[in-house]
This record gives structure tokens, C-alpha cells and sequence, in this order.
């Protein structure tokens, strides 16, 4: 039985998606480039809660100050194609 008093300290990728308000694809892209760091246990990938607020603390303040992430951390500066414009692209659009 767990106790609700308890604040866990271990968080799966959906908790801290949840936690933090970031998607798990971005999650899972911050991990892939060591900006969050995740422990494996057998399958399991688990966040320590720790590690998503050094993560958090470490993004860029709304008013542009602190670290920055995205092209400076080598991301791609091409934008992401909409669903539908995958389609089109392909050729299979409505």
C-alpha cells in the first residue's frame, strides 16, 4: 500500500510529461541529447524528480535570459510539416 503522504521521487516519462507540461516526444529528444538525464531499471526509464527541475530550471526564461536550447543546442531550424502537408507531400492529400 502507498502512502499519498509520500512524494515519489522517481517519475516515468508520462509523470514528468505531466509534472513539467512538456510532451513525451520532447522529453525523450531532451534525454537523446543529454540535456535531461533519465536512469534505466530493467525496461523501465525513470526521471528523477531532481533531474526535471535542474532540466527546467535550466530552459530559457520567457524574457530570453538563461540557457538556450533548440538551434543552439544543435536542433534542426527546418519547421515540422503538418499532417497534412506529410500527405501532400507525398502525394496522398484529401
Amino acid at each position: 500500500m502507498q502512502n499519498p503522504a509520500v512524494e515519489k521521487l522517481g517519475l516515468t516519462i508520462a509523470e514528468a510529461a505531466f509534472a513539467s507540461g512538456i510532451g513525451r516526444s520532447r522529453l525523450y529528444e531532451a534525454i537523446g541529447s543529454g540535456q535531461l538525464t533519465a536512469r534505466k531499471f530493467g525496461a523501465r526509464t525513470v526521471i528523477l524528480r531532481s533531474d526535471l527541475n535542474q532540466f527546467l530550471d535550466a530552459l530559457p526564461a520567457a524574457n530570453g535570459e538563461g540557457k538556450q536550447l533548440g538551434a543552439a543546442a544543435g536542433r534542426s531550424e527546418e519547421p515540422s510539416r503538418t499532417p497534412a502537408r506529410r500527405l501532400r507531400k507525398l502525394g496522398r492529400a484529401r
